[in-house]
């Protein structure tokens, strides 16, 4: 307030906005990232340039929108709100239903924004050759700009196109002129249709590139790739990282420019490989053409890249060799000495044949997803499994052996009576404890997934899913466990979910124990399976004794993602735990009810994590704990 006597002085920034539509009533709080010193500044503008998970909408014009009525539409969803909501900000949402996501579309975030935040980002960006090293394509202004201020540094091209933002004239010059100058290049069209590649894209990529490290093409249902056209049949001779979705890939021979010796990450998804990678096929082909086929096999394509560190191939159409009965394996197993990283997925009999013709560093990290059809496990004579378990064993077989082991372990279910839906069971090792002298792989994830045709099989996926658990060392001091269960196991094949959780019955020595979803009330109950009696902390609950594979060394107990810790389902079995000792539990994100929190209270006192506003009523309809009691310390 002012002295008596004395005129208060406005804001000059207020006194000069004034006459404006809006103004600030107070000055701006400062921006201390602009405190830092100009060089680190830019370097955090950097990485800005490198952010290429975000995206924004960009809403369409409103007069290019159909005047047809939503009502006499064929493009309209029947369950959606007759009105948009009032925060809806486009105009084609209050016109349509799901109006913004028919006539709208996301593209990558323009990092160019943070150029016109202040003066000094302005000159902070335009300092950094680095940061113009991304091309934008948004306008012709700034691609002729990046190109000036990236100067000698090599350029990285990233672009998504649907089917309402064709390839422009940007792109084309960029990929037509500076070819030799791009070191990384990402173009993702999954909405557009195949003649973009071969008429926009590929047309584009046949000359040279002698700077390219790194090389993702993401095209839509199956696209023809031609791959001898691409950089003029010569693989650039710095490329390390390809990765292709959604591609039918040609023949090796012609996968030359592709599959260089350089490579060091392979990444192949949703693609076709099933016929111009088989020899079966070439040989058909060639006694309808009369012209002489190649004979290289997929285990000669991957000999094409003797530095691969990381191969990833998952749902994929492999080739016809891999799945034939009689196959022919080749004459010496193929030897991938840098490989980090597998990560395969497909029927049995693929995922057999490549590891058992194949020679892998004892380190590699494995991940298996089995992909299971009528023929089932035993059923396929062609399956050599003991040769397969026996490849396993052996990859971990000299650090087990050294005392090396994983200290978490993950068990992932979705298994329903459900015949529409896949059925899946996963277990996931990591946390390696390693010896001086033995290390084990990073991580190792086994996956089982198979659908209505072969719920027949049930207990032969189950045995092969066990036996190939006890090949992994996860039993040691001080180990955890984490359990997710969708819903509930469908036994009607004979099959319980005792039967699958078997992986966890050898860890003795566990501290934590961490249940989400269903698990609360199956896996706790298979924990505490026997007779029942009278307990003294249960009061008139009855609990069964201990006689299933109690955890003599566990301190922590964690529900979490909808379990239900009630009187009516797991209360039991909790106290039963709590019988042997004492020990950390934390309820968070369930389903509860007062009975189970003041039993568990009166037994664990400060040992209870339990708070009210973090979990759900039971009997309240998804309600919040709001409406519980407000208890005094």
């Amino acid at each position: 307030m002012p002295a008596k006597g004395q005129v208060s002085r406005i804001n000059r920034r207020v006194q000069l906005q004034l006459s404006l539509d809006r103004y600030f009533t107070s000055p701006p709080k400062p921006c201390f990232i602009n405190h830092l010193p100009l060089e680190l500044l830019v370097e955090i503008l950097v990485y800005v340039s490198y952010d290429t998970t975000h995206t924004e909408q960009h809403h369409c014009d409103p007069f290019s929108l159909p005047d047809t009525h939503w009502s006499i539409r064929d493009d309209t969803d029947e369950k959606a709100p007759l009105w948009a909501d009032g925060s809806e900000t486009c105009v084609a949402n209050l016109r349509f239903h799901r109006g913004c996501k028919l006539f709208c579309h996301a593209m990558q975030w323009n990092w160019l924004e943070v150029t016109r935040v202040c003066k000094i980002w302005h000159c902070a960006a335009h300092s950094s050759a680095e940061f113009w090293s991304r091309v934008p394509l948004q306008t012709a202004d700034a691609y002729s700009r990046c190109l000036k201020l990236a100067g000698s540094f090599p350029l990285r091209l990233h672009a998504q196109f649907d089917n309402r933002w064709k390839v422009n004239r940007c792109l084309q010059d960029c990929l037509g002129l500076e070819l030799h100058r791009i070191s990384e290049i990402s173009l993702s069209w999954k909405t557009l249709v195949n003649d973009v590649w071969s008429m926009e894209v590929e047309k584009y990529l046949r000359n040279q590139a002698p700077e390219l490290r790194r090389l993702c093409l993401h095209a839509s249902r199956h696209c023809m790739m031609i791959g001898r056209r691409l950089f003029s049949g010569v693989p650039p001779p710095k490329l390390q990282e390809l990765k292709l979705e959604d591609f039918q890939l040609p023949k090796i021979d012609h996968c030359t420019a592709l599959l260089a010796p350089t490579l060091t990450s392979l990444t192949i998804s949703n693609c076709t490989l099933e016929v111009n990678w088989s020899v079966l096929a070439s040989r058909e082909e060639e006694l309808i053409t009369g012209l002489v086929s190649s004979n290289r096999t997929f285990f000669d394509a991957l000999a094409m890249m003797p530095l691969l560190e990381s191969l990833t191939i998952m749902n994929t159409d492999m080739p016809m060799d891999l799945e034939e009965d009689h196959f022919v394996p080749p004459r010496t197993p193929l030897s991938i000495p840098h490989l980090r990283h597998l990560h395969l997925q497909g029927s049995l009999r693929v995922i057999s044949r490549v590891l058992t013709n194949v020679t892998l560093p004892s380190t590699s990290s494995l991940t298996l997803w089995f992909d299971y059809d009528d023929l089932g496990v035993n059923v396929d004579s062609f399956v050599n499994l003991p040769a397969f378990t026996a490849v396993i064993k052996k990859h971990f077989a000299t650090a087990a052996d050294g005392g090396a082991y994983y200290s978490r372990t993950s068990m992932e279910f979705d298994i329903d009576d459900d015949q529409d839906v896949m059925h899946s069971a996963q277990y996931i090792f990591t946390d390696p404890r390693n010896t001086a002298a033995h290390v084990l792989p990073t991580r190792v994830e086994l996956g089982h997934y198979w659908g209505w045709h072969a719920d027949k099989h049930t207990a032969d996926i189950c045995a092969l899913a066990q036996s190939l658990c006890e090949l992994v060392p996860h039993n040691g001091p001080d180990v955890s466990l984490e359990v997710m269960q969708i819903c509930p196991i469908d036994d009607s094949d004979g099959v319980l979910g005792s039967d699958w959780y078997r992986t966890a019955a050898p860890m003795k020595g566990l501290t934590h124990l961490h249940l989400r979803h269903h698990a609360s009330i199956e896996f706790l109950s298979w924990l505490t399976d026997g007779a029942t009696l009278p307990s003294r902390y249960a009061g008139d609950v009855d609990i069964p004794p201990p006689q299933g594979p109690i955890y003599p060394f566990l301190h922590s107990l964690e529900f979490t993602d909808e379990c239900y810790v009630t009187r009516d389902t797991t209360l039991s079995d909790i106290l039963q735990l709590l019988e042997h000792h004492l020990f950390n539990v934390t309820v968070k994100g369930c389903h509860v009810d007062l009975t189970a929190c003041d039993r568990l209270r009166d037994v664990l006192g400060d040992l209870l994590d339990w708070e009210w506003k973090e979990n759900w009523m039971a009997d309240a309809n998804s309600d919040t704990m709001d409406c519980f009691p407000v208890r005094k310390a």
